[in-house]
C-alpha cells in the first residue's frame, strides 16, 4: 500500500491535520530560500559599503530607533500598591482565557549548614542537604497545581487580604531585568516557629499546615534518623508580585504575570542518627532554607511580532507572530486579510507580497480562534520607494534666548514615499522644536534632530543658546 492509499484511508480529520503539516514544511523550505536570498543581499550590502567607505553613512549619523513611550506614573504609596495588585488579581480572575500554575520549591543554601556533634563531617552535611531539600520539595510539589485555560482558579491562588499594617516595606519598582515589567514588593517581618499559630504572618503565608509537613518529613528519613527537636526562626517573609506593562498599542496597559511568596529562615535541628547512619549519633545541624510558592499565570493570546512593515514592491516573506496557548502548531489556523490587496497581497498561510507603490499603509488583520473564540492583531504595510537620506537646512545654528529659526528637513530621493519626519531636542530647557521651528530657552547647548518615518534616518543640528 503506497502513501496515496494510506492518507486516502484517513477520515476527514486526519486528513486536514497532514495537509497543515504539509504545509508547514513547504514553508520551511520556503523560508531556507528566503534566507538564501537575503544572506545574499547582505554581502552585497557589505561590499557596498566597503567600495564607497564610510563617508556616507556617516554624513547621515546612521539609523537610530525612535525614543520609547513613556510609561504612566504609578502610586508608589503602601495603599495604592496594594489596591493596583488587587485591581489586577480581579483583572486576571475575570479574563475568562487564563490559566494558573503553581509550584512550590525547597532550597537550602550548603554553606549555612553547620553541625555539633561528636562525628559531624562534610558527607553528612552533605547527605542532609540534598535529602532533606528533595523530600521537602516533593512533599510541597503535592500542593502545586497544573490549570487550564478557562478554569477557575480562585480556589488555588492565596488570599491578597492584607493592609499596610501587616507589612514592614512596601516598593514598587521597575525589574532591573525587565524594563517593561515592574515588581511590587512586600516585606514581612520574620518570626520564631512557636509564634506563628493565630499570628497574621501565618495567616497570610499559610503557614497553619507546616507542622503536618514537618511530621511527614519525619516520617520520610525513619530509617535514617529521628528528630528529637526541631526549631525554625524565619528571618523574613516576601511577596513579589510581576506586572508586565505595554505601550504597543498605545495607552499604557499592565498584566499580572506572577506572584512569589517567599519564606526564608534558619533551621535548627536535633537528630539521633540510625540504621547505617548509627555511628553518627546524635547531632544538632543547623541550615538555611528558603520555600519559594510560585503562581504563574498564562493568557491565550495571538500577537503579531512586528506592528510595522517598511517593504518596497515585490518583497515577500512570512509574517512573524507568536500564539500562547496549548494547542500545536499543527492544530491551529490564522485566518489572514489585507485592506488592499491591490498594494499588498496576504495568503493563507500569512505569507504577504507587496504588489504596487503606495501613499497610505495597507493594514493587515490576523485572526486566531480558540474555543470559538476570536482573538486578533494587526500590522501596517507600508509599499514605497524607500528613504535614503535626511539632511537639514543648518548643520549648527547660535541663538539668543526667545529667538526661534525653523529648520528645513531635506529627505532624498525626492520621490520617496514616506517623507514624513519626526523632531526631538537633547535638552528642552535649552532649545525646544516642534515641526522644525526651534526656541532657544535658556544659554546653553544641546542637539535638535530630526528622525525620518521610513528607515530612521537622523541627523543633528547643533544650537548654541548665548547668555
Amino acid at each position: 500500500m503506497d502513501e496515496r492509499e494510506v492518507i486516502a484511508g484517513l477520515d476527514e480529520e486526519e486528513q486536514k491535520r497532514l495537509e497543515r503539516i504539509a504545509k508547514l514544511d513547504a514553508n520551511q523550505k520556503r523560508k531556507k530560500i528566503i534566507f538564501g536570498a537575503v544572506t545574499v543581499a547582505l554581502i552585497a550590502m557589505f561590499m557596498a559599503g566597503t567600495v564607497f567607505g564610510a563617508k556616507y553613512i556617516l554624513s547621515n549619523e546612521g539609523t537610530q530607533p525612535l525614543p520609547a513611550a513613556a510609561f504612566d506614573p504609578v502610586d508608589e504609596s503602601p495603599d495604592g500598591v496594594i489596591a493596583e495588585i488587587n485591581r489586577l488579581i480581579a483583572d486576571t480572575e475575570n479574563f475568562d482565557a487564563v490559566k494558573l500554575d503553581s509550584r512550590f520549591r525547597v532550597s537550602i543554601d550548603r554553606d549555612s549548614i553547620t553541625a555539633e556533634g561528636e562525628n559531624a563531617n562534610e558527607p553528612l552535611l552533605r547527605y542532609v542537604k540534598d535529602a532533606v531539600e528533595q523530600t521537602l520539595s516533593d512533599l510541597y510539589s503535592e500542593a502545586g497545581h497544573e490549570g487550564s485555560y478557562g478554569e477557575d482558579f480562585s480556589p488555588y491562588l492565596p488570599d491578597f487580604d492584607f493592609t499596610p499594617g501587616d507589612v514592614r516595606e512596601i516598593a514598587f519598582a521597575p525589574n532591573e531585568d525587565n524594563d517593561g515589567e515592574l515588581i511590587a514588593a512586600f516585606t514581612f517581618d520574620g518570626c520564631p516557629y512557636d509564634s506563628l499559630p493565630g499570628s497574621r504572618v501565618c495567616e497570610i503565608f499559610a503557614l497553619e499546615d507546616l507542622p503536618a509537613t514537618v511530621r511527614q518529613a519525619e516520617d520520610a528519613f525513619a530509617d535514617s534518623f529521628t528528630v528529637n527537636s526541631l526549631d525554625i526562626d524565619y528571618d523574613d517573609f516576601h511577596i513579589n508580585a510581576y506586572v508586565a506593562r505595554s505601550t504597543e498599542n498605545g495607552p499604557e496597559t499592565r498584566q499580572l504575570n506572577r506572584i512569589d511568596y517567599v519564606r526564608t529562615g534558619t533551621v535548627a535541628l536535633n537528630v539521633t542518627f540510625t540504621g547505617d547512619l548509627a555511628a553518627f549519633g546524635e547531632q544538632t545541624i543547623r541550615f538555611r532554607i528558603t520555600c519559594d510558592e510560585e503562581y504563574r499565570f498564562d493568557r491565550i493570546s495571538f500577537r503579531i511580532s512586528a506592528h510595522s512593515h517598511f517593504i518596497e514592491k515585490g518583497d515577500s516573506d512570512e509574517i512573524s507572530h507568536r500564539i500562547s496557548s496549548d494547542q500545536s502548531v499543527a492544530d491551529y489556523l490564522i485566518r489572514w486579510e489585507s485592506s488592499d490587496p491591490e498594494v499588498l497581497s496576504v495568503d493563507e498561510d500569512g505569507f504577504y507580497k507587496g504588489k504596487a507603490v503606495s501613499d497610505k499603509p495597507v493594514t493587515v488583520t490576523g485572526t486566531y480562534v480558540y474555543n470559538g473564540k476570536e482573538y486578533t492583531d494587526t500590522c501596517l504595510f507600508y509599499v514605497r520607494k524607500p528613504v535614503k537620506s535626511v539632511k537639514l537646512s543648518e548643520e549648527a545654528m547660535t541663538m539668543n534666548p526667545g529667538e526661534t529659526r525653523t529648520l528645513e528637513p531635506v529627505v532624498k530621493p525626492d520621490d520617496a514615499t514616506f517623507k514624513d519626519v519626526y523632531w526631538f531636542s537633547t535638552d528642552e530647557s535649552v532649545a525646544t522644536v516642534k515641526d522644525g521651528v526651534v526656541t532657544a530657552v535658556n544659554p546653553g547647548q544641546a542637539g535638535v534632530y530630526v528622525i525620518t518615518l521610513d528607515g530612521n534616518y537622523k541627523k543633528t543640528c547643533q544650537i548654541d543658546v548665548k547668555g
